[in-house]
């Protein structure tokens, strides 16, 4: 797929993306209308992989993009979506190749899920880890762009101890 098209496609995914987040909030993952929303999301997402063993959507500076590209064509999608991701703590989400529909809807509900919930059940790792997903990861993986001072302090401060 040309940059052009890659562009456009993740674009369009992350718009279908909240659609589905809204549609599973409003229904459930097992109602026909969110289940073909799950569907619908899971099967865009998928068709960016081509060759890649994985996709990681990053969320750096209050800005998302996937892959490095830029995921902010909708101006009133992308902003909900970094504050959604923001208020549980997530920097990243990796997509590895081969994720199924069980481990997306794992996803989608826990990104339901309230952040002071998502906090007492130990987090957005431990809340995927309990679901039994493997193939989607989140803070995993940096920014390209880099890192803020206080995440790097924290990194320097465990490489010390």
């Amino acid at each position: 797929m040309d940059p052009a098209s890659f562009h456009r496609a993740a674009n369009d995914w992350l718009k279908e993306f909240a659609v589905c987040l809204k549609n599973v909030s409003m229904y459930s993952p097992k109602h026909p209308r969110g289940r073909e929303a799950l569907e619908r999301s899971r099967e865009m997402l998928e068709s960016l992989f081509e060759e890649r063993p994985s996709l990681t959507l990053t969320c750096h500076e209050g800005r998302l993009s996937l892959e490095n590209v830029s995921v902010e064509r909708d101006r009133t999608v992308a902003p909900r979506i970094v504050s959604d991701l923001a208020a549980r703590g997530i920097r990243s989400v990796e997509f590895s190749a081969g994720f199924g529909v069980r481990e997306y809807t794992a996803l989608v509900r826990a990104l339901l899920t309230g952040p002071e919930r998502l906090a007492e059940k130990g987090g957005m790792d431990a809340v995927l880890l309990d679901e039994g997903v493997s193939r989607i990861a989140v803070n995993r993986v940096r920014s390209a762009k880099g890192t803020d001072a206080a995440e790097l302090l924290a990194d320097l401060s465990i490489a010390d101890a």
